[in-house]
């Protein structure tokens, strides 16, 4: 049954399990027997549905050929277990590797190119990795229909934690303890590779059952899909939830339904920011680390903006009591206001919370703290106010996951107690965190979506890329043909136009409703702020604020309860050293009681890593205090990284991934918020409209 274009129903149908197998790849650096990504020597397979696992190593003769192409040459490891999984025996598996969308995937393309008379194949790409790979055998006759398909996800997006927190998250037996730098012919091999398939396997068949048969859901192909997934099937039309939700796509007047991309909601996507991540100063003492348990859940856990629409030119506040609104509007928050509460998206794509003139789309909620004494800020005109009615969605769903992360029974105040739950269970714990975190951004996702393909001129009259017939004359470059409107934006991966193309297309999601999504980061941000306020009311002074987390010089009142606010480090005091966001250094005398440093095996230990560096875009072994004053001072850091998607798609997978150097430096300085003169406190940016952003930072800064 096709799903309604115009609503979001309840899943009803029996959930689906497809077989699988696990899949990992062992590798060493080039042509040494040192540990390296290069040149895969070994590749494991696990199929759970039988418990069979098959190991394959390069034939001893490949020795004498070069290191880049022998894993995939007639005798290679990646040969052998590609001709081995894509067999008719398992047709329509799914196989799973672990982290494999930034590396195991990556050796397959250049097998499936050097085989493309035999295979077809998409790429999902999701940033700079793989999401999923679709094969299929292409059949004898063209006009045939397929019958033999494989798919290769990434474990990591449906549980994202490494495979030794997953295995023990599932109290299942953990990883080998290995040397990575032994040689590849050493036995011991065999025995870490297997483990890994197999514990991967079982940790998602435990993933499997739980999600099935505990909580009433079905697994898809990532965490937020399984999360609507639940949703859908558990809770949506239950227990006081809606029964479904009308997606307001199109405007009233529009004429053009079928063909619209949704004229309404690119008008909402206006409203819908991110979380607030800014200094407010560059250095502090005597801090305490503030964290809010699920702010998302929390802001889930209210009515949401599903109900009937109401479009207006007038901003009526009696509306707000009880329907959720979006105004487009011009605004004024004085430029001393110590913490400005809208966000505004500048020209360069960074979120910044001004002071000033200025215009956009904001939750009617956001909007309020413009009348808040700590604001003084004022509506100056109103464009077009669109109003949801507000009813209950989420709130069986988080309350169900939120009681499966409590260890404690409900009133413990027991300091030392670890734990007097007898329901609690570990892996449910883990995988209602996920459910929890992951749902709310499946409602914002943009329509357009991307995929690697290969382009096939066939005629005049279909599409290079689809094959799709053409509707009417669409003239493309002559050597290739035209393109479907379907498949309009799409754009080759190399300059020189091979025949590895970046397909763009729309795809109709019933779940993609953007105005929930931005109602639930607005409740978000609006928590945060208050909590921002809270210390600076009460004396203190905020330091750092990222999403859900503040860093200030006051002691707040800490609870475990959803939506408050805990002291990550309660009786310890921080030295903290705040550069870019997400990039800075806390410094803890007493040392973090989460951190350890490797090999401290003192149980009673309460936490024997002193310093923490954050800094994000970076590798861990770079995040150190020494590296992050030599960014500060304007230097660069280099190391060497995988080759992601992009590049290989440029070489037409004709070759496998290679390490490249990585140079990488502040490219600016914090421009989010103005730096004082001082050195150490910030201001907002001021903004004029009709002024240059660029040219008015400059003129604020001087």
């Amino acid at each position: 049954m096709k799903e309604s274009r115009d609503f979001l129903e309840p899943l009803t149908g029996a959930p689906k399990r497809k077989p699988f197998a696990t899949v990992d790849i062992e590798s060493k650096d080039g042509d040494t027997q040192t540990a390296g990504f290069t040149r895969p020597f070994m590749v494991g397979t696990y199929d759970p549905q039988r418990m069979v696992y098959q190991e394959f190593r390069d034939e001893p003769h490949l020795r004498k050929r070069g290191w880049e192409r022998r894993a995939t040459s007639p005798g290679g490891c990646v040969d052998k277990v590609l001709s081995y999984l894509l067999s008719s025996f398992f047709n329509n598996y799914t196989f799973y590797a672990h982290a494999g969308g930034s590396f195991d995937h990556l050796f397959w393309l250049s097998w499936l190119r050097e085989h493309d008379d035999e295979y077809g194949f998409e790429v999902i790409p999701v940033q700079s990795s793989i999401q999923a790979i679709k094969v299929w055998r292409i059949p004898e006759n063209p006009e045939d229909t397929i019958k033999e398909r494989w798919l290769f996800l990434d474990s990591y997006k449906l549980f994202p934690s490494s495979l030794a927190k997953m295995l023990k998250s599932f109290n299942l037996e953990g990883k080998v303890q290995h040397d990575l730098e032994m040689d590849e012919d050493d036995e011991r091999w065999s025995v870490y590779l297997k483990q890994d398939c197999v514990g991967l396997a079982n940790g998602l068949m435990a993933i499997h059952d739980l999600m099935e048969n505990k909580l009433h859901g079905e697994v898809g192909m990532t965490a937020p899909s399984t999360s609507m997934k639940l949703f859908r099937r558990r809770f949506l039309g239950r227990k006081g939830s809606v029964k479904r939700i009308p997606r307001h796509q199109h405007w009233p007047e529009c004429e053009n339904k079928e063909t619209c991309d949704g004229c309404a909601h690119v008008w909402i996507r206006r409203g819908y920011y991110g979380g607030r991540t800014e200094l407010f100063r560059t250095f502090g003492e005597s801090l305490h680390y503030y964290d809010i348990n699920s702010s998302y859940a929390k802001s889930m856990s209210e009515p949401q903006p599903v109900g009937d629409r109401l479009i207006t030119d007038t901003l009526d506040w009696r509306m707000a009591e009880n329907n959720a609104g979006f105004v487009e509007c011009t605004v004024y928050i004085p430029p001393d206001c110590p913490l400005p509460p809208l966000p505004h998206r500048a020209k360069s794509g960074k979120l910044l919370f001004p002071t000033g003139t200025f215009s956009g789309v904001w939750s009617t909620r956001e909007l309020e703290l413009l009348n808040d004494p700590f604001v003084n800020g004022k509506i100056l005109s109103v464009k077009k106010c669109v109003w949801f009615g507000l009813k209950p969605v989420f709130g069986e769903m988080i309350d169900v996951l939120w009681n499966l992360r409590q260890k404690c029974l409900s009133g413990c105040s027991t300091k030392s107690c670890k734990g007097c739950n007898p329901e609690y269970d570990e892996g449910l714990s883990a995988l209602a965190k996920i459910m929890i975190n992951a749902c709310y951004g499946k409602f914002g996702m943009r329509q357009e979506r991307t995929s690697i393909v290969f382009s096939n001129y066939k005629d005049k009259e279909h599409c290079f890329l689809c094959q799709e017939p053409l509707k009417h004359e669409r003239p493309g470059a002559e050597y290739i043909g035209s393109l479907c409107e379907e498949c309009e934006g799409s754009k080759p991966a190399s300059d020189e136009h091979g025949d590895v193309w970046y397909q763009s297309k729309k795809v109709e999601a019933s779940y993609i409703i953007p105005h929930i999504a931005a109602h639930i980061t607005a409740l978000a941000r609006i928590r945060i702020w208050q909590f921002m306020k809270l210390a600076i009311e009460s004396g203190g002074n905020v330091y750092y604020t990222d999403t859900d987390s503040c860093l200030t010089d006051i002691v707040l009142p800490s609870s475990q309860e959803l939506g408050a606010f805990k002291d990550e480090y309660p009786g310890k005091t921080l030295r903290g050293r705040f550069v870019q966001p997400k990039v800075y250094l806390l410094e803890c005398e007493e040392g973090f009681s989460d951190s350890h440093q490797k090999g401290c095996e003192d149980k009673s230990c309460r936490g024997c890593v002193k310093e923490k560096v954050t800094m994000k875009g970076f590798p861990a072994r770079l995040r150190t205090k020494e590296n992050l004053a030599k960014l500060e001072a304007g230097e660069s850091l280099s190391y060497e990284n995988l080759e992601k998607i992009r590049t290989l798609a440029v070489k037409g997978f004709r070759r496998g991934p290679l390490m490249k150097t990585v140079k990488k430096s502040f490219k600016t300085k914090y421009d989010k918020r103005i730096i004082n003169p001082d050195g150490l406190t910030t201001r907002a940016i001021v903004l004029d409209e009709g002024e240059d952003f660029n040219l008015l930072k400059d003129e604020a800064a001087e």
